[in-house]
């Protein structure tokens, strides 16, 4: 059974209890190690089922969330990690912000109060078509900044050891070899980080309270059902990889 699907945390009885603690987690920000230890310890989990060979897995597919200060020093490493991830996703938006700036003062109509302010910023065609390939290019670093993250957290797990995690080079060709279906889950880690940028960036869009709350828990939700279907996914392919790369060589006839 592929373990990196809903299907297989939605087994979990209190699956609801763990994403709503997840994405709160992720919402507050600096309480983001206790959803990262929840993380963390769901690939430890996965790690020593698979090296048990476990034949019946648990129906908790997720660890257990009572001890939420355990959770939170078990995350203390990987969100070391996911802050760094964070840290180059923001820095990706800045090119993005810019190219959206320009776009918006090149396409906006004249003002009929002043018409003069939109001359004094107007910008040229081609400075506009490099600021959308600069803004493209900004684009595609946050995606493989959102996308490097689950394998970043999956080698952290691994070995207990940090340094492969802040490989940034080798994390995000990982990223490239694993093809559309890790894409389809790392989605939902783009999608929670670039909500939440967004929703901090315009002050939650101008929404009240009431409406921005619910919001801003449900992108964040949909990034930490991301965040661990997509590192489940990558430390499945980081397995395969090992063990392929431990076989020994054919001996020739």
């Amino acid at each position: 059974m592929n373990r990196a699907t809903w299907a297989a945390i939605s087994r979990d009885s209190e699956i609801w209890k763990k994403i709503g603690i997840g994405a709160v987690s992720l919402a507050l920000i600096l309480s983001a190690p206790i959803a990262m230890g929840i993380v963390s310890n769901d690939l430890e989990a996965e790690e020593h089922r698979r090296r048990t060979k476990s034949p019946n897995p648990p129906t908790n597919e997720l660890p257990e969330t009572d001890q939420l200060g355990k959770l939170a020093v078990d995350g203390i490493t990987p969100s070391m990690v996911f802050f760094g991830a964070l840290c180059l996703f923001l820095l990706a938006s800045i090119p993005v912000g810019l190219t959206y700036f320009n776009l918006y003062v090149f396409f906006r109509p004249a003002n009929e109060v002043i018409p003069e302010m939109q001359q004094e910023v107007q910008v040229s065609t081609v400075s506009v078509i490099l600021f959308a390939i600069i803004g493209l290019v900004g684009f595609l670093a946050q995606c493989l900044a959102a996308a490097s993250l689950p394998v970043a957290l999956a080698q952290s797990a691994r070995g207990k050891d940090i340094r492969p995690a802040l490989a940034i080079i080798p994390n995000a060709i990982t990223v490239t070899e694993m093809g559309f279906d890790y894409w389809k889950k790392a989605a939902g880690v783009a999608f929670g980080l670039l909500g939440m940028t967004s929703i901090f960036v315009t002050g939650a869009f101008g929404m009240p309270w009431y409406l921005s709350t619910p919001v801003c828990l449900l992108i964040s939700a949909i990034g930490f059902v991301g965040l661990v279907l997509a590192s489940r996914h990558a430390q499945e392919f980081l397995n395969d990889e090992f063990a392929s790369a431990s076989l020994p060589p054919l001996e020739e006839a």
